[in-house]
């Protein structure tokens, strides 16, 4: 396994080129071991360099082509748009990204996401969470 601090080799098509970059080779290409949420850090690069940087993850799925959690032996392989990227400075964003499981949501939604989870993980609710959860239920 190739260190997530480095590039890795590509693997080359017939034309020398990278056939699952989506940038059309001007790109960098490494792994990176620990979880993460693409449209947040996308925003977090742009912050840190500019617009014109951007960024494509693949997940690692197993032999039938589900996820699997992301860790050192199945980490995540993200490109990095133009290969003229400063991937030092990528990579310090990566290091002090924290996912955000409710990133883009309105706070609607984000109280109706832990109300849901709350609710899966069978915690009793308070009687102002319920009447939200028999409201959830009536409008969909």
């Amino acid at each position: 396994m190739a260190d997530a601090a480095e590039p890795i080799p590509a693997e080359t098509a017939a034309d020398g080129s990278d056939p699952k970059c989506p940038f059309r080779g001007d790109s960098q290409r490494f792994t990176w071991p620990r979880d993460l949420q693409i449209g947040q850090l996308q925003d977090e690069v742009t912050e840190a360099l500019g617009p014109d940087v951007r960024l494509a993850a693949f997940f690692p799925l197993d032999d039938e082509g589900e996820p699997v959690p992301v860790g050192a032996q199945a980490p995540i392989t993200l490109y990095v748009t133009p290969s003229s990227a400063d991937l030092a400075t990528v990579k310090q964003v990566l290091a002090t990204h924290r996912p955000d499981p409710y990133y883009g949501m309105t706070d609607e939604q984000k109280a109706q996401a832990q109300l849901r989870e709350k609710i899966a993980s069978g915690q009793p609710l308070t009687p102002e969470e319920t009447t939200a959860a028999l409201q959830m239920l009536l409008t969909g």
